[in-house]
This record gives structure tokens, sequence and C-alpha cells, in this order.
């Protein structure tokens, strides 16, 4: 009795944690050097007339994706009570984060209806915004998919993490498809320029991310007892990811609306 009201104690306070500092790094005013990150990452100026814009795109996905985090955080430390296990698996965050990442992109993306769309048709290409590489990533992941399904079919020994790679695959694959097809608004080269920036950095979150998750799923999934090995492959993923989305520069051209 004493053991599972200590184990109902520290996930209590594992998931007040989790919540308390999502809430925090959430709401918290927006540093200068983030604003500045963006910026120089994006080799885009900050002026008056597109910086509420930037602040905005950086608060809401931040937002989200903090909560997300919570969720997977909160999720995760509920199941492990049951197991007799307090804690919280960092795969479960990351899931959560990701999935925020996906709401916030859906939110910033809204269907137009009822206005004029003459600022959309101009053709959008992914290459204007990440590297093809960034692009290819989630067909990469999707490709994994496909074999690590067809290891454990023939194997007899399906997975529910197939599954789960899917559902990471479709959501991806369709969000940033909207995102590359967002309208971008008419307006001085500061503003237009900021909406390519926000593109591109969103672009490259969606593919570099849910490479990483879907991989990891579908090499979970994989019908082998060789953990080590799926480890290993699991952490070459995650470096794959980081240094796509984080170090291979954003070559997109300005493109008149």
């Amino acid at each position: 009795m004493e053991m599972t009201t200590f184990r109902i104690a520290v996930t209590g306070g594992l998931m007040a944690l989790a919540v308390l500092l999502a809430w925090w790094w959430a709401h918290g005013p927006m540093s200068r050097a983030r604003l500045a990150g963006f910026s120089r990452q994006h080799g885009l100026p900050i002026t008056t007339g597109n910086g509420d814009r930037v602040i905005a795109y950086l608060a809401i996905t931040r937002r989200w994706r903090c909560a997300g985090a919570a969720t997977g955080a909160v999720t995760s430390a509920a199941l492990r009570l049951f197991t007799g296990e307090p804690g919280i698996d960092v795969i479960s965050v990351f899931a959560g984060w990701f999935a925020g990442a996906l709401v916030a992109e859906l939110l910033l993306a809204p269907t137009p209806t009822g206005v004029r769309r003459s600022a959309s048709l101009a053709v959008r290409r992914a290459g204007d915004y990440v590297h093809p590489v960034v692009w290819a990533l989630p067909l990469v992941a999707a490709a994994g998919w496909a074999v690590a399904t067809a290891w454990t079919l023939f194997a007899g020994r399906p997975s529910a993490w197939a599954l789960a790679a899917l559902a990471v695959l479709v959501p991806v694959l369709l969000v940033r498809h909207r995102v590359l097809l967002r309208p971008q608004p008419a307006g001085p080269a500061d503003v237009t320029d900021a909406e390519t920036a926000i593109r591109s950095r969103s672009l490259r979150v969606l593919c570099s991310a849910g490479f990483a998750l879907a991989s990891y799923c579908a090499l979970v999934a994989l019908p082998t007892d060789d953990s080590v090995a799926v480890t290993v492959a699991a952490l070459l993923v995650l470096v794959v990811a980081r240094f796509a989305g984080a170090v291979v520069p954003s070559r997109y051209r300005i493109r008149p609306a």
C-alpha cells in the first residue's frame, strides 16, 4: 500500500511538473534571442511591417507544441503508473510535441472561404522553401514503413508500431501539402519575405520531425530481438532529422505572388 501511494505521488508530481513547465514556456514572453534566431536562420530582416507576424507565428507554434508535449508527458506518466514504473517516456513527449506542431500548422493554414485568392494563384514548389533532401525525408520514412510492414507480415509478427508509423506519415503528407499551397498575401517585400520564411520553417519542422517519429515507429515494429541495432538505428535517424531540420540551410527563392 505504501509503495502504491508513493508511486501515485511520484506520478502526480511528474504530471504537475510537466504541465507547469509547458505552461511557463508556452506563455512566456517572446525573447529577442528567439526572434533574432529566426531572423538569422532565414536571412530575414525583422521590420515594423513583418515583426508582429513573425512573433505571432512563433508564439502560436510554441504554444501548441508545448501543449502537445505536456499532454504526451501526462499520458505517459499515467500509463506507466499501471506498469509499476513511475516516469515519463521521451518518445511520448516527442509524439505529443509533434501532434501539437501539426495542430499549429492547421490553425496557421486555414482554408480560405469567400475571399479573393489572387495571391494564391502563383505556382509554389517545395524547392522554393526547403532543401530537396528535407522534402524527401517523409518519403524515405514511408519506404521504411513499407519495408517494416512487409517484414512483420512475412514473419507473422504484426506490430501496432507499424500502424503508429502510418498514423504519423499520413498527417505529415497532408499538412505539409496544405502549408505549401497556403495563399501568400500580397504586400510589401518585407511582409512577403516573412511569409516565405514562415512557410519554409513550417515545412522543415514537419518533414524532419515527421521523418524521425515515423522512422522510429517503423524500426520498433521490426520483428527482431536485436534491441541494440534498433537503438543505434533510431539514434542515427534522430541525428539525420536534426541535421536536416536545423543545419541544412533553407534554399527558398522569393517568388512574386
